[in-house]
């Protein structure tokens, strides 16, 4: 039989750890599966010293209830690597529209807390990215698709980032909520400075000023906009926006 090391038996555990919290049922069934029978031939002492791990290391990663269907990555992950087409329904964000599409599965991933699916899109004739979370149902089809041979799904998110025009922004941040802003950070950083206050001023790149105008604000005075003008001002726009808005409701009151 396989034999493991204590180091590979705890990474194989970590490993575990971190799934459950991130994917779906039919992944996690399998890893539970997979990691019981790893458990199964190991010796007593080994098996020990993963106990003693379970109860002492933990991982928690708070993900919103996504909509994405509790069995969809081991089915999806499965047409990829037998090359079978997939039809979806999707939710077009910008658009509110949902579209049936037939899709031609390259690569699955993770990143900005959503599953996300590359695939070769027959009705735009071009590759896109598909939020699992706005795929409204999903099948696997009978019918195998060819080519796309030695894609990259790290090459297409590159492309994908670089093709975009990004804006710098620099920002304030109060170090009470650093963490927390380093964590949900939904754009690219590009320096960190601490400050004679304490703050810590950080350039970043942005795909959308108004977004990112809205996002600063669930932060409230503990974030400050320096540059550029234009996320000022919307952010200004935004918090007086806000503020008028429980300004009549209090008249009323």
């Amino acid at each position: 039989p396989v034999m493991f090391t204590e180091d590979e038996a705890a990474a194989l555990f970590m490993s575990g750890e971190v799934t459950e919290q991130i994917a779906d049922d039919s992944l996690k069934q399998a890893l539970r599966a997979a990691l019981l029978k790893v458990r199964s031939v190991l010796p007593q002492e080994k098996r020990d010293y993963l106990n003693r791990l379970k109860d002492a290391v933990g991982v928690w990663f708070r993900r919103p209830d996504d909509g994405v269907k509790r069995e969809s990555l081991m089915p999806i992950q499965d047409a990829i690597a037998r090359r079978l087409c997939l039809e979806i329904r999707y939710n077009t964000a910008n658009r509110g529209a949902l579209t049936d599409r037939v899709v031609e599965p390259v690569g699955l991933i993770f990143y900005s807390r959503q599953w996300h699916l590359i695939a070769w899109c027959r009705m735009r004739l071009d590759f896109r990215d598909f939020r699992l979370d706005r795929v409204a149902r999903w099948e696997v089809l009978g019918e195998c698709f060819e080519g796309h041979v030695g894609f990259s799904v790290k090459d297409f998110l590159r492309e994908n980032i670089e093709c975009h025009e990004l804006t710098p922004a620099t920002v304030l941040v109060e170090r009470e909520v650093l963490d927390r802003f380093r964590v949900e950070m939904p754009c690219t950083p590009v320096s960190s400075e601490t400050q004679a206050d304490g703050r810590v001023k950080l350039e970043l790149l942005s795909f959308s000023i108004p977004w990112m105008a809205e996002w600063l604000l669930g932060f409230g005075r503990r974030v400050e906009a320096v540059h550029p003008p234009e996320l000022r001002e919307t952010m200004g726009e935004v918090a007086r926006s806000i503020a008028a808005r429980y300004a009549e409701e209090a008249v009323g009151v």
